[in-house]
């Protein structure tokens, strides 16, 4: 389903000649349920080569697997997670940079839904929920975890500003997880 007054867009994150594996491809369109028209403009791909994989990541995170752009409400700023063939340890299934920003996550081709306040908003979290709800309509923004929706002084993060909120309906569908446990304990700035 193509997103409202929103025309296709020409992924710029993945590198010319990348394409997903098929045990990808069959994860994401299968597996979880999203169009292809929003997987090639997302730009999901397979690294193959540590060499593929975004020089944003330290050497040790540099793994084969999937690479997951993320794209900020701004329309500019990006990001990247990675799900490893072959993780480091029992940690995320999906690697963030070392270092790296957190930005609100949104499919480019629902740029314009997100900045229509008729439309209903999802928050959810993670790259493929989004990309799914996107698939069925649904305008979703994504964050990298619960939390991630702050700066650590307890700011918003500034790409909210283009995420137009006042008047419109909002839907927080968070994983079944977002309770603290022993080992995840919430953020001292929670009340």
């Amino acid at each position: 389903m193509t997103a409202p007054d929103n025309p296709p867009c020409q992924n710029t994150l993945a590198p010319p000649g990348q394409s997903l594996s098929k045990e990808h491809e069959h994860e994401l369109l299968s597996g979880s349920g999203i169009s292809s028209e929003f997987v090639a403009a997302r730009g999901y791909y397979t690294a193959t080569r540590r060499s593929e994989v975004p020089e944003v990541f330290s050497k040790r995170q540099q793994r084969l697997g999937l690479v997951v752009p993320l794209h900020s409400p701004d329309g500019e700023t990006t990001g990247y997670q990675l799900k490893p063939k072959k993780p480091l340890s029992k940690g995320p299934k999906y690697v963030t940079p070392a270092g790296s920003r957190n930005v609100l996550d949104v499919n480019p081709l629902m740029l314009c839904a997100l900045r229509n306040i008729a439309i209903p908003l999802w928050i959810t979290e993670d790259a493929k929920k989004v990309d799914a709800l996107a698939s069925w309509g649904r305008c979703a923004i994504g964050l990298a975890g619960v939390w991630n929706w702050l700066l650590k002084g307890g700011e918003p993060l500034p790409c909210w500003r283009h995420v137009p909120l006042q008047g419109r309906r909002v839907y927080v569908a968070f994983d079944s997880d977002w309770r603290p446990t022993a080992t995840c304990k919430a953020p001292s700035h929670a009340s």
